[in-house]
């Protein structure tokens, strides 16, 4: 039996149902030109450093497969389609199929991301967190990758500091040097609150798209595809 390549990942998927809906695969073949561009493409992706199959690995006939795989849950196709697909492919069938242009955005976001340089791209997947969303791994990758750039978070907290005279919490309030004395003085993490969507390397970091949160409060702002927002997050504090 051939060896046998990873799992499509839900960025890939992502960026397959984006093409889906731009060239249905009942209308063309594996050989056609978006087929071809979605090929190659996948295989520009950083993560998957080990295929098995390199040959094979999402090649032009795998690719059209996938496509077709999302006809099984197209009301306005006549026909069934493919059958053997997984459920991560029905989830982000669930997630994007009814906001294109959501989807659009996510698409293009993941593709300037995945452009950046071998440097950038690795430090983003090197990020073991258990945070998720459902705009895939690569740009909650790159949105931490941004939220731990050092020298930012450094003039975000000197920027509150001379500001406030104190690093607090903006959803909790929490601070750590009254709880902790000297110990926790400057304990504290950034949270970058650009949507993933709208992530862009070539757009620079302001200390404006950096707050300054508690570690409880900033697991609640990734939490899974409905995180709140910041000020959401404050609601649900306030309400208790």
């Amino acid at each position: 039996m051939p060896p046998r390549n990873p799992p499509w990942s839900r960025d890939e998927l992502i960026l397959t149902l984006n093409t889906y809906f731009e060239q249905r695969p009942s209308d063309i073949a594996a050989n056609h030109a978006s087929v071809m561009s979605l090929s190659e493409e996948l295989n520009r992706l950083p993560g998957h450093v080990i295929r098995p199959d390199a040959q094979r690995f999402r090649n032009p006939n795998g690719v059209y497969m996938k496509l077709s795989n999302f006809l099984r849950f197209d009301d306005s196709y006549a026909g069934s389609g493919l059958t053997h697909g997984g459920k991560l492919e029905e989830e982000v069938w669930r997630d994007f199929a009814t906001d294109r242009d959501r989807l659009r955005r996510v698409a293009d976001a993941i593709r300037a991301v995945s452009a950046e340089p071998v440097e950038a791209t690795g430090a983003i997947l090197s990020i073991d967190d258990e945070f998720e969303a459902p705009e895939g791994s690569i740009l909650v990758g790159y949105h931490r990758y941004r939220e731990r750039n050092a020298s930012l978070s450094r003039k975000k907290k000197a920027s509150v500091l001379s500001k406030t005279g104190t690093l607090a919490c903006e959803v909790c309030g929490f601070v750590f040097k009254e709880k902790y004395g000297l110990l926790g003085q400057d304990i504290i993490d950034c949270h970058h609150i650009v949507p993933l969507a709208q992530l862009r390397p070539e757009k620079t970091t302001k200390l404006s798209d950096l707050s300054l949160v508690c570690p409880n409060c900033h697991r609640m702002l990734h939490k899974g595809k409905d995180a709140p927002t910041l000020e959401a997050l404050r609601d649900i504090i306030n309400s208790d």
